[in-house]
């Protein structure tokens, strides 16, 4: 009967720290140590039982196990603390109290019948109490977790939306900054054709000039407008299952005059061997993110340097990899974080040509939604004279689908 009762108590011990511990959000309690001093207590009262000790003997040691945990709660964690903790704490608290000192009297009143019906009548005054009690402590111990959980969502969506405003405000910078030049190109040639001893031959050459920084602006501006469409939801990148051959020949026709012009040696190798496609999007992919990646390659290759953009399948991942390496004038480690982080802008080619961060920004934009992972490794030239460049991979899930009707 003591072993049950014991037991019980026991179970109600540990069941107010926990509690207690959860309603003030500090679990640093020493529950190990309660069991060990738990059992230590048990194995004191069956020897003091085989022993043939007195009642209050053979009970003591398992009074104290039970109440240690209610002890070690009120002199270390609940009266330090007392002017921190709120009303509720405070009852609870009184409660952990007058039952550590409830579980001490067993030893005492039990043995005696008279005093027995007192111990009784505490226990049930402080079982009523705490009945009572338990149903509002329980509902403020919620309300205070579904606070704490709401806290931190909007902390994170807080964080969400300070990241998506800096990067627009990045990418406002990028695009204010490079409309700038195209803009002061059209003015200066607005203002030359003005001057009436200006030739027809150099005013059809502005002119063609002027064009050209119209279609910068323009191609910018669609870049945005389409990047900030996708962005807040009006438009969708649909992904399908996209022929790898056909984006291989799409980036040959586009990027083999440029490489020839600079006099670079283009190859395009497709290693597929099944019927494997991208899940992917054939537009982005080409115009947004291989050609992005591509002009950079070109920019910064020296002519007589090699680029080559290979299609390769990762059968354990279940994803096919587009690599493009070239013999550029590769990157330090800073260089690549800076690439990585959105917006950042680029520098002069080999050749002196410019360049923005609004197309890598694009870039990297497309790659998070076609769910694809970007991968970057570089040989810079100030520590590779002789085999530097740089390698870009791009990693899209695969699907095995020769029937598709791929784009």
């Amino acid at each position: 009967m003591m072993a049950l009762t014991m037991g019980f108590y026991t179970i109600c011990s540990y069941s107010l720290v926990k509690l207690y511990s959860y309603s003030v959000d500090d679990h640093n309690y020493p529950f190990k140590r309660f069991s060990y001093v738990f059992c230590f207590s048990f194995l004191a009262t069956i020897t003091a039982h085989e022993a043939g000790l007195s009642f209050t003997l053979i009970s003591l040691p398992m009074a104290l196990g039970v109440t240690y945990p209610l002890l070690y709660l009120s002199f270390q964690k609940i009266l330090p603390n007392w002017k921190k903790v709120d009303y509720f704490q405070k009852m609870f608290a009184i409660i952990i109290i007058l039952n550590s000192i409830h579980f001490l009297d067993y030893p005492f009143l039990r043995k005696n019948p008279d005093f027995a019906s007192i111990g009784f009548g505490l226990a049930f005054v402080f079982m009523f109490v705490f009945t009572i009690f338990l149903p509002a402590f329980v509902s403020k111990f919620l309300e205070k977790q579904n606070v704490h959980i709401l806290e931190e969502k909007v902390k994170l969506r807080t964080t969400e939306l300070n990241i998506l405003k800096n990067e627009k405000a990045q990418l406002v910078n990028i695009l204010c900054h490079d409309l700038a030049n195209p803009l002061m190109i059209i003015d200066m040639h607005i203002s030359n054709n003005l001057k009436k001893e200006e030739s027809c031959e150099k005013v059809l050459k502005t002119n063609k000039r002027t064009k050209f920084a119209i279609g910068q602006i323009k191609s910018m501006l669609n870049q945005v407008r389409q990047m900030a469409s996708v962005e807040d939801g009006k438009s969708n990148v649909e992904l399908s299952p996209t022929n790898p051959e056909l984006i291989l020949q799409a980036c040959r026709e586009l990027f083999t005059e440029r490489g020839d012009a600079k006099g670079l040696s283009l190859t395009f190798c497709n290693e597929i061997i099944t019927d494997s496609y991208f899940l992917s999007n054939h537009v982005i992919l080409v115009n947004e993110i291989l050609s992005n990646f591509l002009s950079n390659a070109i920019k910064f290759t020296r002519t007589g340097g090699s680029i080559a953009l290979s299609l390769e399948e990762c059968h354990k991942e279940e994803k096919i990899r587009i690599r493009i390496s070239d013999s550029g004038l590769g990157m330090n480690e800073n260089k690549i974080k800076a690439i990585l982080e959105k917006n950042k802008r680029t520098e002069l080619g080999t050749s002196g040509e410019k360049g923005t961060g609004l197309g890598l920004s694009v870039a990297l934009f497309y790659i998070d939604k076609i769910e694809g992972k970007l991968d970057i490794t570089s040989r810079p030239i100030e520590t590779n004279p002789n085999n530097s460049g740089t390698d870009i991979t791009i990693s899209i899930d695969r699907i095995i689908n020769s029937s598709a009707k791929a784009s």
